[in-house]
């Protein structure tokens, strides 16, 4: 059974990526003026995929981390392709700066879950090594 936590997180990434696709698909004339928030696009870029990825790890516990990625990288991307059909240009360095933010996220928690797997298999062998004293 999920949780009010789980449900909370996955209502967070469906409001995020809409927001996303809503400001990646709007005509740069329409456009808010985010810079005076962020003054560099590129960062734009990475922390929203950042808290996108953050979030979907949270409203995804059970999914692969790897599929997280993928599939958020994958909408990064068909966002980036269908860019020019609505008056806004395709740039590889925006995919680029979304793919840095998913890995920004993806790369402590795979130390961290790799960390704690080698934590385990040592106090298993340990466990282990001890017993065959006895």
């Amino acid at each position: 059974m999920l949780t009010v936590a789980v449900w909370l997180a996955r209502a967070c990434f469906i409001v995020l990526l809409g927001v996303l696709a809503f400001f990646s698909l709007v005509s740069a004339d329409n456009e808010m003026n985010i810079s005076q928030f962020i003054p560099w696009d590129k960062a734009s870029h990475f922390i929203s995929y950042f808290l996108l990825t953050l979030v979907g790890i949270l409203a995804f516990p059970s999914v692969p981390l790897i599929v997280i990625g993928v599939a958020i990288l994958a909408q990064s991307a068909l966002v980036e392709a269908v860019q020019p059909y609505v008056g806004r240009s395709r740039d590889l360095y925006d995919l680029m700066a979304n793919a840095l933010g998913i890995s920004g996220v993806l790369a402590p928690v795979v130390v961290f879950r790799l960390r704690e797997f080698v934590k385990q298999r040592r106090r298993l062998n340990l466990e282990a090594a001890l017993g065959d004293r006895s």
